[in-house]
């Protein structure tokens, strides 16, 4: 197996100045809750299940609950190839500006 890129070998300087703008943005005054449901809504947007999972458990003990959703949505193909894969999906609730047929 070929090993992972390691960004902090390969651009240290790039990679320095994403960890300066990361900790400006957690000293920007947002409650850590809200923060953690951002960095959710990036997870999802860049696919990663890993960071997704993380901060899933950190917006948690920041005092999120599964009431907010903070799992998220799929689309609609995602949500038929995860039913396909034996994954349980919830439907969501009917969005109310939606005209109804």
């Amino acid at each position: 197996m070929e090993p992972r890129l390691n960004p902090f070998a390969a651009a240290p300087a790039a990679m320095q100045a994403w960890l300066d703008y990361g900790k400006g943005v957690l000293q920007c005054g947002l409650e850590d809750s809200l923060m953690e449901l951002v960095e959710i809504r990036a997870s999802q947007i860049n696919g990663c299940a890993s960071c997704l999972h993380m901060h899933t458990a950190s917006a948690r003990e920041h005092g999120e609950t599964e009431e907010r959703q903070i799992y998220g949505e799929s689309t609609v193909k995602e949500a038929v190839d995860l039913v396909e894969e034996g994954i349980d999906v919830a439907p969501l609730p009917p969005d109310p500006d939606e005209a109804a047929n």
